[in-house]
């Protein structure tokens, strides 16, 4: 059989057909263009007689030698009527062919990270002489923060387009610039959009979206705001935090046309944390747990939040506690993409529906700019949607019942499209990171978990048909949960020997009955563990050295 096949590749002077094959990826060779042109029908020719299809879309024309150049600006070579596009170079399984006969460019790029790196900061350098002296550049959100900083900072980013680097933030770190190889950028944003199936290319036309979006704003009487009728844009942001650093894929939704939406709910979602906190501090009350020191809920509300825990442990337990305590981080791998949107939605109003249920005698809830929100009667409640969203002396505010919430929670997880180039697309799982209210939902779906984690605990330790040791026993476990806190996907806990076993609903621990905490398509990883480990931005460390008791 190979002997064959070399009789019937080998090339002739007649056929002049020189061939690279490997599985679907062929090139075709030839010193004349006439016989390029007949190998190029021939194999067509042959693919047709197998039912197969050369893809005119993909297949591309290399002009090779000192002469390319214009011998490219002339030559026409054409499948099916269909003309292919001629290039200076094209990539073959790994090893990029160039105009000029070089076979080695891949190598050479993936080893000029140094040489890149010197291009970029000689531009940088050259685009920051551009800026005139005197020209103040304070860093978003430090004082003073003029709006000409800002164009000033805006001019500067826009000088570096087609300069060979992409500028974006690192991740949990926004001020802080990063350049990174276009190419990167785009590959890995491309692969992210197009591994898996969390996006879907849109049935909708962008013009028959804003109908949609606008239309629903009008019918709650939420203003239009015709500057913003975009679709969110797709990018991504450094984590460098991370060991290795990878990327953090972002729909940047400023411009967006359900902005106005997202931020209705996120004023909604923030005023109703008080009354998550308030559940999980009920289930501590049940079980006689002094939950003053805590934080009740797990959901950290900033990053700085997790400081609070740390002097909670250090009040209540470091002077009981013999030896450092051990600390552990995780992280939950990929959140936004993996939670199935229905079921976002079921669990998120769960969540809402004990708040309300909470306030019994309520019917509604009356949420403001920064005010406290006011609970409502029915006898208070709007008779029409358009009068729900309305302007006082507070500034705007929105009345909500449970119906107006689903609703509203609806339309914005159907709603979730981006733009990437000239695609459009629709996220079918999950909820896009970027859109204003994104690390709210996160963690109100993650909070109902945890909260109905807690409460089993606490139903075990007060069951009084419970043997005496399984009370005990579950009480125990529950104040090990005490010390847990969580930043959106990161998850810290102290002094917690319980976690690693209870991480998933599908994991149970001394007793059938006591089940963990997340549904096990959550993939959470263990980031850090000892007595010293990194959080976020912030490095918990002992500050006295302790000595085990003998």
């Amino acid at each position: 059989m190979d002997g064959d096949l070399k009789q019937v590749l080998k090339p002739t002077s007649e056929k002049l057909m020189w061939i690279l094959m490997y599985a679907d990826d062929i090139a075709l060779i030839s010193g004349v263009v006439a016989s390029l042109k007949a190998a190029i029908g021939l194999l067509d020719t042959v693919f047709s007689d197998w039912g197969l299809t050369v893809s005119t879309a993909k297949t591309k024309v290399l002009v090779i030698g000192r002469d390319a150049q214009s011998q490219a600006a002339t030559l026409s070579m054409q499948v099916r009527g269909v003309t292919l596009e001629v290039v200076h170079k094209f990539k073959y399984l790994g090893s990029i062919f160039m105009s000029d006969g070089t076979l080695d460019a891949e190598i050479n790029h993936s080893h000029s990270m140094q040489a890149w790196v010197q291009e970029v900061m000689s531009q940088l350098s050259h685009a920051l002489d551009d800026i005139p002296d005197g020209t103040s550049l304070h860093p978003p959100g430090a004082l003073p923060y003029t709006h000409d900083d800002e164009v000033a900072m805006r001019r500067f980013l826009d000088s570096l387009k087609g300069r060979g680097v992409v500028c974006t933030s690192m991740d949990k770190a926004e001020t802080t610039l990063m350049f990174m190889c276009p190419k990167l950028y785009v590959d890995n944003l491309l692969t992210d959009l197009e591994t898996g199936a969390t996006y879907h290319p849109a049935t909708l036309s962008h013009a028959d979206l804003l109908h949609v979006h606008n239309g629903f704003c009008r019918h709650y009487g939420i203003p239009v705001d015709m500057t913003r009728q975009a679709m969110p844009h797709y990018v991504g942001t450094c984590k460098m935090h991370k060991d290795p650093p990878g990327m953090r894929f972002i729909s940047s939704s400023n411009t967006s046309s359900m902005r106005s939406v997202s931020l209705v709910i996120n004023k909604l979602l923030t005023q109703l944390l008080l009354g998550v906190d308030a559940l999980f501090a009920a289930v501590l009350q049940s079980v006689n747990i002094d939950a003053k020191w805590t934080q009740h809920s797990w959901i950290l509300k900033n990053m700085a939040a997790a400081i609070p825990l740390i002097n909670a442990w250090n009040a209540i337990y470091a002077s009981h506690s013999a030896s450092h305590p051990r600390l552990y981080t995780y992280d939950f791998e990929r959140l936004y993409t993996n939670i199935p949107s229905g079921d976002m939605h079921s669990k998120i109003m769960q969540l809402v529906g004990k708040v309300f249920a909470s306030h019994s005698q309520q019917a509604g809830v009356k949420v403001w700019n920064e005010a406290p929100a006011v609970w409502l009667t029915a006898a208070q409640m709007p008779a029409r949607d358009s009068d729900h969203y309305e302007t006082g002396y507070a500034g705007k505010f929105f009345i909500y019942d449970l119906d107006t919430i689903a609703e509203f929670l609806r339309h914005l997880l159907d709603n979730m499209y981006v733009q990437f180039g000239d695609q459009l697309l629709r996220q079918v799982i999950g909820t896009p990171m970027g859109t204003n209210c994104a690390s709210l939902l996160a963690n109100f779906y993650l909070a109902i978990y945890e909260l109905a984690f807690l409460e089993n605990i606490a139903d075990m330790a007060t069951n009084t048909m419970n043997p005496q040791a399984k009370q005990t026993q579950a009480k125990e476990i529950l104040k090990s949960f005490l010390m847990t806190g969580r930043y959106i996907d990161d998850l810290l806990s102290i002094n917690n020997p319980y976690l690693k076993f209870l991480l998933y609903t599908n994991q149970t621990l001394f007793y059938h009955d006591l089940h963990g905490i997340y549904p096990d398509m959550l993939l959470l990883k263990c980031a850090h563990s000892g007595t010293e480990v990194p959080f976020m931005d912030i490095s918990i460390r002992p500050s006295v050295v302790r000595q085990a008791p003998p």
